[in-house]
C-alpha cells in the first residue's frame, strides 16, 4: 500500500505498523468496534502517533483519531459518542448490552 497524505498529517503503512497493530488488536475487546472498520489506520499528526478508526455506516465519514501518546489511549469515549448520534442511541444499547 502507498503512503497516503491526510490534510496536516501523514499515514505510514509497513510492516511494522501493522505487526503492532495486530499486537494491539488483541486488547480491544469491546463491542464498539464493530461500528469501524476492522483495521484503523496508522497516522502521525504534528509528531503524534494515533490510530484513525472510520465509521462502517453507509455515506457516514466520519473518523475518530485516537492518540497514542496520551493516559486515555484506549478510551472508547469518543467511538461511542459518534456511535449513538450515528447509528443511534437503541443500536448502541443493544451492542454494549
Amino acid at each position: 500500500m502507498a503512503n497516503s497524505v491526510f490534510p496536516g498529517s501523514w499515514f505510514v503503512y509497513n510492516s511494522t505498523n501493522s505487526t503492532s497493530i495486530a499486537r494491539l488488536m488483541k486488547d480491544w475487546n469491546s463491542p464498539i468496534y464493530a461500528f469501524y472498520e476492522p483495521v484503523p489506520t496508522i497516522e502521525y499528526e504534528n509528531g503524534r502517533r494515533c490510530h484513525v478508526f472510520k465509521c462502517t455506516a453507509r455515506g457516514c465519514k466520519h473518523r475518530v483519531r485516537r492518540y497514542l501518546d496520551k493516559s486515555d489511549a484506549t478510551s472508547t469515549g469518543n467511538m461511542r459518542k459518534h456511535v449513538k448520534s450515528c447509528w443511534g442511541e437503541a443500536a448502541l444499547e443493544t451492542a454494549m448490552d
